[in-house]
């Protein structure tokens, strides 16, 4: 499980409103938690996507399987029950559901986020997220949505609310902390014949090996100061810092 995600504490939050925007909407008791899902999962399953964007520059992307949903939701005269609202019940109920997570989140960034706005999403490739599901006493099984906290929001829970002081840029004098260095991210390593290399040519492609679940390796003159895992946002490749090495790297040179 990757119980050292910086969102993770706030899943419980999230599958709590959940739960409750569900009870509001049908009247039915609801349970909900959390389990961490890979994107092979979610590859096999006909998912619909949203952005729920908060204020500063952080948001949350949902998928569910809309069909799913709908059903469960019309189960006791929710409010997919009602024909006029059918195709907005899902994201009527992903908007009180970040209204009612938008405390917590406030509280783990020390700002205020506002409510959350819910947009549509035609794609999205998922590299790290977790489902919520949720069950009732009248329905059969369970519904799931998934949920992944993008790279902004996660770098801003990993440095803590606002104003906190704690890690090295902290302690770091500001010359020091201004300087530039070159990052880099190793995926997966390979090998190939000396041949092979000699015949690389523009529009040649190098396979390489899985890369599983195993995090990527950010490094700086080959030394490992955090890891990750490849997700995109505003469609561009980024890597989801999960965890760094400070603590243990401090005191070597950079």
């Amino acid at each position: 499980m990757m119980t050292d995600h910086p969102a993770t504490p706030l899943l419980e939050h999230w599958s709590r409103a959940l739960a409750s925007a569900i009870e509001a909407t049908t009247g039915a008791d609801c349970t909900a938690g959390w389990r961490p899902v890979n994107a092979a999962e979610i590859q096999q399953s006909r998912i619909s996507w949203w952005r729920v964007s908060f204020e500063g520059g952080c948001g949350v992307q949902i998928g569910a399987e809309r069909d799913r949903w709908t059903s469960f939701l019309q189960v006791g005269g929710g409010i997919a029950a009602s024909e006029e609202a059918g195709g907005q019940s899902l994201p009527q109920l992903l908007a009180d559901t970040a209204a009612g997570f938008a405390p917590a989140l406030s509280a783990a960034l020390g700002e205020d986020v506002g409510a959350g706005e819910v947009q549509d999403l035609t794609e999205l490739c998922v590299s790290d997220a977790f489902a919520v599901w949720v069950e009732r006493r009248d329905w059969t099984g369970r519904v799931e949505v998934v949920v992944e906290f993008d790279s902004t929001m996660v770098r801003r829970l990993g440095a803590g609310p606002a104003g906190s002081s704690s890690g090295a840029a902290e302690r770091m004098p500001a010359p020091m902390a201004d300087l530039h260095v070159a990052l880099h991210a190793r995926v997966t390593p390979t090998t190939m014949s000396l041949g092979q290399v000699l015949r690389l040519r523009p529009g040649s492609i190098v396979e390489l090996g899985p890369t599983g679940p195993e995090p990527i390796e950010i490094s700086v003159k080959g030394m490992v100061i955090a890891r990750g895992r490849l997700s995109l946002s505003d469609g561009k490749v980024v890597v989801s810092v999960t965890a760094t090495e400070y603590e243990k790297n401090e005191g070597r040179p950079v």
